[in-house]
């Protein structure tokens, strides 16, 4: 009762209560947070409120949205795991972070990419991306081998020969900063060979 199924290719057991995704199939929640989800091979146990996700997968919460090879999905607690090449797309902040691994948490609408997301001890986000990191906005574009964004001041900080283009201006530097607000940049720092 809590969901609308649409589906291709559908198996349900009656016996084991277990469905099996054979095909394209949309799955909506009827509740107010938007749940959809979207796979083509997969299976759930309707018992357990288990799923495992397959081939081509979406899943959607509120203002979250996730993509990935595999997903395993607890209906019950509301998590979701998602497991590589995973694509995680925040729509209200505009964000998109891809990783190997994810989680989405339906209870608390908090979602993370492992090695890209972390908390520190006073709940402030930090967002830290490794290893050839390009970032594109509509006025903005840069990249670098590090980047760390702390939310608590909306500061992004760009390390190891960052370039940003802004503007028609190109910016280099050994470390640049990036002072946000109100979505866009108030200020940028070049500190050590500035150009």
């Amino acid at each position: 009762p809590e969901y609308l199924i649409f589906s291709d290719t559908l198996k349900y057991n009656t016996e084991t209560k277990l469905v099996s995704i054979l095909g394209p199939t949309n799955i909506y929640g009827k509740g107010e947070d938007n749940n959809t989800l979207y796979s083509e091979d997969g299976w759930y146990d309707s018992n357990l409120g288990h799923a495992e996700l397959y081939k081509n997968n979406r899943v959607t919460h509120l203002s979250y949205e996730g993509v990935a090879d595999t997903m395993v999905i607890d209906s019950i607690t509301g998590m979701a795991y998602l497991y590589w090449n995973v694509t995680l797309v925040d729509t209200v902040n505009n964000v998109i972070v891809k990783g190997e691994y994810a989680q989405m948490d339906r209870e608390q609408n908090k979602a993370f990419v492992t090695d890209s997301m972390d908390q520190d001890s006073a709940k402030n986000q930090i967002l830290r991306a490794y290893y050839k990191v390009k970032f594109f906005s509509q006025d903005l574009q840069g990249l670098c081998d590090s980047m760390v964004y702390l939310s608590v001041d909306s500061t992004i900080t760009l390390h190891n020969e960052p370039v940003v283009w802004a503007s028609g201006n190109q910016m280099t530097a050994e470390k640049i900063s990036l002072l946000t607000g109100n979505g866009t940049i108030q200020e940028f720092y070049l500190n050590t060979k500035a150009f």
